[in-house]
């Protein structure tokens, strides 16, 4: 879904949950766990739709958990250059805090981050502020969901942004 935008913005907030995980096995460390198959082809179709949409970041900031890194790995390749990643300790078990404070340390006028919820949610109810309908986003941030918020300044905690795309691996708009 896209959303009409105004004249190019001064910054772009790309907020990505990692793709669908395996479950946990005997022993193994909650941020060790894979995409699973269908996270895998989640993420492949969302660099796709991603590349479709031209609007791509220029830097993509990831939580250390496997499935967050394997998750922007489609990304990577879906610029005409390899787009830096960067691993970000806090983003596995920090507050939303955390991801606004690294976006804005960027030299960059298009940041990704991609994390977990409920932080993604979260931060993608904030960012919206009022700009989403009451009861038109209830079923939670869906793994692989990518919302573009554009703002005329980097962002700052509290302040509110406009959700210009969404993408849904599934389909199902946010905004009704």
């Amino acid at each position: 879904m896209s959303l009409p935008s105004a004249a190019a913005p001064a910054f772009r907030l790309f907020l990505l949950r990692h793709a669908r995980a395996a479950p946990a096995q005997p022993g193994q460390r909650d941020r060790e766990r894979p995409l699973d198959a269908v996270g895998k082809v989640d993420a492949a179709n969302l660099a796709l739709r991603l590349g479709g949409l031209g609007v791509l970041p220029k830097i993509i900031l990831t939580s250390p958990a496997r499935r967050c890194r394997q998750t922007v790995i489609p990304l990577q390749g879906s610029a005409e250059e390899d787009l830096p990643v960067h691993v970000v300790e806090g983003f596995y078990s920090g507050g939303a805090e955390v991801y606004i404070h690294a976006t804005a340390a960027q030299n960059v006028d298009a940041v990704l981050l991609c994390g977990h919820n409920p932080v993604m949610e979260e931060l993608f109810r904030s960012l919206a502020g009022q700009g989403l309908p009451p009861g038109s986003y209830d079923h939670g941030y869906p793994p692989a969901g990518l919302a573009v918020f554009e703002f005329d300044q980097p962002p700052v905690p509290g302040q509110t942004g406009r959700l210009v795309h969404w993408l849904d691996p599934h389909g199902e708009p946010p905004i009704a």
